[in-house]
């Protein structure tokens, strides 16, 4: 009777043996998914270790596209269906923003007032706007030019189109060697003085540049009818920086200089955001639209 049940005692003692060496081997089934490295953990668990962008038990959750950084130069990258979008800073644009924005040909007349309505902290206000535009622009006589203009009492032009056109350095030391001077407000003269001396071809207007006048005033003007004469002849993109005032601001001077709509063209110099604004709309004029501003 007993040799009858040793073929059924031989097969349980193989299966036993197989189903420990299973329950022992918990990663022998290959669970992590996408790459990821198994790991025993007891005889009946494991871990998978997941590959960079996976996620889950398995490693079988969404892949994370944003994860090796595809974004270049700042780039704000998000997932979607279809792989991942890049949001690109200002000046640069393409698929993973690795490509520098095509730079279009611009004359450029920075006008400050520089009169005594202009607070000291003000006018440093002004100053640092001024080198961080131009530390961003391409100044090269094929690209960007540059002017620079003041007035107060009267106008004065620092330097002209052509005078730095491939010093981008000399441009932005003569900006920055500019002191206030204090004195009245004469916008007006200012306005002559942009369209008589500075957008004029012998001193480096270019017929193929578009022409765009940034003012920086606090609003007030003595002379007022001497703007409505001349502005008419200031054939440019004329874009306003209102100037912080402790009082109350007359915006009908500044409405009548700055392009149309004003709510595009007028800006407060205390915005933080007006200064991307700016970089957007004159020196990269050729970047895509997918533009994130930095806040």
């Amino acid at each position: 009777m007993t040799a009858r049940f040793l073929p059924l005692l031989v097969v349980l003692s193989v299966y036993s043996a197989a189903q420990a060496q299973a329950h022992y081997a918990p990663c022998s089934s290959n669970p992590c998914a996408n790459g990821g490295t198994c790991t025993d953990k007891t005889p009946f668990s494991f871990i998978c270790k997941c590959a960079p962008g996976f996620s889950g038990g398995h490693c079988k959750g969404a892949a994370d596209k944003c994860f090796n950084t595809p974004c270049k130069n700042g780039g704000i990258c998000k997932n979607n269906p279809n792989g991942h979008t890049c949001t690109c800073l200002l000046g640069y644009e393409g698929a993973n923003c690795g490509k520098k924005c095509l730079q279009k040909k611009l004359d450029i007349l920075l006008i400050e007032d520089i009169s005594s309505s202009i607070s000291p902290d003000a006018y440093r206000q002004i100053k640092d706007f001024e080198m961080e535009l131009l530390s961003y622009a391409r100044i090269k006589k094929t690209l960007i030019n540059v002017a620079f203009l003041v007035y107060s009492g009267k106008a004065q032009v620092n330097f002209l189109l052509n005078s730095h056109p491939n010093n981008k350095r000399a441009a932005i030391n003569a900006v920055n060697a500019q002191k206030q001077k204090g004195g009245s407000t004469f916008l007006g003269d200012a306005i002559n003085m942009a369209v008589s001396d500075v957008f004029v071809e012998e001193n480096g207007d270019r017929p193929d540049a578009d022409n765009i006048v940034i003012l920086f005033t606090d609003g007030k003007s003595s002379k007022k009818s001497t703007i409505s004469r001349n502005i008419g002849r200031l054939l440019t993109e004329a874009i306003v920086f209102v100037v912080p005032t402790s009082s109350d601001l007359d915006l009908e001077d500044i409405s009548e200089v700055a392009s149309s709509p004003d709510e595009e063209h007028i800006f407060s110099l205390s915005n933080p955001l007006a200064l991307d604004e700016i970089k957007e709309r004159t020196i990269y004029m050729k970047c895509g639209v997918n533009v994130a501003l930095r806040e």
